[in-house]
């Protein structure tokens, strides 16, 4: 509930210790992140009073890093790699089971090289990417994968 329409104690409580910031709705990766530190008294009322912990703690000590974990990324990493082994055998076999169509003979698209490694390569390969996405959805219905989108 947004400020001023608190409809029982507890919510006014929350909104007190929330005080003059601005209250952020739940999502899924915040209940996700609260999950890591449930036992931990303050985190819990920080997250029931929707206090956005991060722009709290900014420039503090104890701020959080940001960015994605360095093992999350590390994991992700390998799966694309297991994917694209024997000539993306295991996405093949994934996308014809799963699809019911056959993707054994389907053209690979890299997506990913030929762009410089800055934002106007990245920007290039946005703009080649949606562009691609678009042909792939409307065009012939070969069968192709685009790698790196």
């Amino acid at each position: 509930m947004g400020r001023g329409t608190q409809s029982n104690p507890a919510e006014t409580v929350l909104a007190r210790v929330r005080g003059q910031a601005s209250d952020i709705r739940p999502t899924v990766r915040r209940l996700a992140a609260f999950a890591n530190v449930h036992s931990c008294p303050t985190a819990a009322v920080a997250f029931a009073a929707r206090v956005d912990t991060n722009r709290a703690l900014a420039g503090t000590s104890v701020e959080v890093p940001y960015g994605q974990s360095p093992f999350a990324i590390g994991r992700g990493v390998a799966f694309e790699s297991l994917l694209r082994q024997h000539g993306h055998a295991e996405l093949r076999r994934v996308l014809t089971d799963g699809l019911a169509a056959d993707f054994s003979l389907a053209a690979i698209e890299n997506l990913r090289e030929g762009y410089p490694p800055n934002r106007t390569g990245m920007t290039i390969r946005a703009v080649v990417t949606r562009s691609r996405m678009a042909e792939v959805a409307t065009g012939p219905p070969d069968p192709i994968v685009l790698d790196g989108c």
